[in-house]
């Protein structure tokens, strides 16, 4: 059996294999001479106004914790009352605030 191999990747470990990748990598990114992107991004209204409520939340005062295990109790003693006429008016207040 006769066997001719001339692969020579044989012949290198995996980290110079690695290293040699990595400089034609960054021989064919000189060569191309590729330059900084001109892409421009540019947001909507509503996503800026979406933007600066999550920001406004991100920059709220930590939680309350007094509010939560008063509500946590009323919750478990089946106290806690939903207004859900207040709770309507402000879900469509933060709609309109968002959305426009």
């Amino acid at each position: 059996m006769k066997i001719n191999s001339y692969d020579v990747s044989n012949n290198y470990t995996l980290k110079e294999r690695d290293q040699i990748r990595e400089q034609e990598r960054l021989q064919q990114r000189a060569t191309n001479k590729v330059g900084p992107a001109n892409d421009e991004v540019t947001l909507s209204e509503t996503a800026k106004r979406l933007r600066n409520r999550i920001q406004e939340a991100q920059n709220a005062p930590e939680t309350r914790p007094e509010k939560v295990s008063t509500l946590k109790q009323q919750l478990r003693d089946g106290s806690y009352q939903i207004n859900v006429q207040n709770l309507a008016q402000k879900m469509l207040g933060a709609d309109s605030e968002i959305w426009g």
